[in-house]
């Protein structure tokens, strides 16, 4: 098969179709965050194409190969304004690689590239083409992904040479595949397709599989470490807390023990426990008292304490300690309690509407279900029947007519809805 047309239209198009399709094939083997392939056969087609076309085909390379990165950045949810220019970049690499190859094989061999059956051919055809072509799209590509912030500078280096071995092994595989397709039919090479091209496209599949083989191995051998070192983390874990567990024990039998210890006794006792522990900060003996009993308790620590004047304090914002505010009496926290309530009563009653029904008691579990927000519907006998009842609810929602459109569908009858002025929960 010869591919031929007079369309730079049709040309541009056709060659961003299989660049695209060629990339997201390669793009399955790619390492995180997947703009780098192991093995990426749109370079080698990429390079065949110009070759053949000349520059005619340039724009379809670039195009295939934005669309082929944009599409890539938005199903891993990264597309931003910053990740189409990146785009670019990359589709720009992609171009002049293509370019590069093309320039320096027909430099060499002019416009006798196509015939690859000598072996002396084939290697300056992918030396120049593939091994010394590919290193602009790597250099210029993955230095855009580290500008966009796509990459650690940390991960330049690795990123750069898989993108390089990914784009040289398409070049290599796919150049001569793509070129022997567009030989005429009474080329001798062209009659040797199906010899040439079957063995190649094999020897692809196996080192394909043999990737994905690896890539799996690997992947179970590091989950595996990952469960390991968890379960040892969570051993180490527990055995602290039950450590934790037993100084806290120890601190409470010390208290129990000595009923008047003194704060150098506490101090003796602790600093042992914190000097075996390194992972527990500080210990502490904290007294529950009541807000009357607070004068005295701090006139008898400050008394006490080595450090003179005791305060209860706590901490406030920009970690600074202060004296903790003096409890209100009893009356006003009554008080206090009492007004909060209400304002919770207004709040709660803001949207909150009576509902007022007759219902068949076969259709009570559908009437609660329906009910917006409620929770304990009041259910009341009515007199003369007892098949029917009258259901009381509050709803904490709004109550619109399909709510009751839908409750009269359900058996209910005789609706009314009230507003709520004051409700205590």
């Amino acid at each position: 098969m010869k591919l031929k047309t007079n369309s730079t239209f049709l040309l541009v198009l056709f060659v961003a179709f299989a660049y695209a399709v060629l990339g997201a094939l390669g793009l399955t083997l790619a390492i995180p965050p997947g703009y780098a392939s192991p093995v990426f056969p749109a370079s080698g087609l990429a390079l065949a194409f110009v070759l053949q076309f000349k520059r005619r085909a340039l724009p379809g390379v670039w195009l295939g190969s934005f669309l082929l990165n944009l599409a890539n950045s938005w199903l891993h949810g990264t597309f931003s304004l910053t990740i189409v220019a990146m785009t670019a970049v990359l589709a720009s690499g992609a171009a002049i690689q293509a370019w590069a190859g093309s320039w320096m094989v027909k430099r060499w061999k002019g416009e006798s590239w196509r015939h690859l059956d000598r072996e002396q051919n084939a290697f300056g055809f992918l030396l120049r083409g593939g091994v010394l072509a590919c290193l602009m799209s790597a250099s210029i590509s993955v230095t855009g992904l580290l500008l966009a912030g796509a990459i650690a500078p940390a991960e330049y280096l690795f990123t750069w040479w898989n993108w390089y071995v990914g784009d040289t092994l398409g070049v290599l595989v796919f150049a001569p595949l793509t070129v022997i397709l567009f030989f005429d039919p009474d080329n001798p090479l062209g009659r040797q397709r199906l010899r040439i091209v079957a063995p190649m496209l094999l020897i692809l599949g196996l080192v394909t599989l043999a990737f994905f083989g690896t890539a799996r191995w690997e992947k179970q051998s590091q989950d595996n470490q990952i469960q390991a070192d968890g379960g040892i983390v969570a051993k180490q874990i527990a055995d602290r807390l039950i450590t934790h567990r037993e100084v806290l024990a120890s601190l409470r039998n010390f208290v129990e023990a000595i009923d008047d210890f003194s704060f150098a006794q506490f101090e003796q006792f602790t600093l042992i426990t914190l000097r075996d522990n390194p992972d527990i900060f500080a210990l502490s003996l904290n007294d529950l008292i009541t807000g009357s009993q607070r004068p005295g308790y701090e006139a008898k620590m400050s008394a006490l304490s080595p450090l003179g004047s005791f305060q209860i304090t706590e901490r406030a914002s920009q970690a600074r300690l202060i004296r903790t505010p003096v409890p209100l009496p009893q009356a006003k926290e009554d008080w206090l309690r009492r007004i909060l309530m209400r304002i919770d009563g207004v709040q709660q009653v803001k949207e909150s509407k009576y509902i007022m029904l007759h219902a068949p008691r076969s259709a009570l579990p559908e009437i609660r279900r329906l009910l917006p927000g409620s929770e304990y519907p009041t259910i009341v006998p009515l007199e003369g029947t007892t098949e029917k009842v009258a259901v009381h609810a509050v709803c904490r929602e709004n109550v619109f007519w399909e709510t009751l459109e839908s409750l009269k569908a359900a058996g209910a009858s005789a609706l009314l809805v009230l507003p709520v002025e004051k409700m205590l929960p």
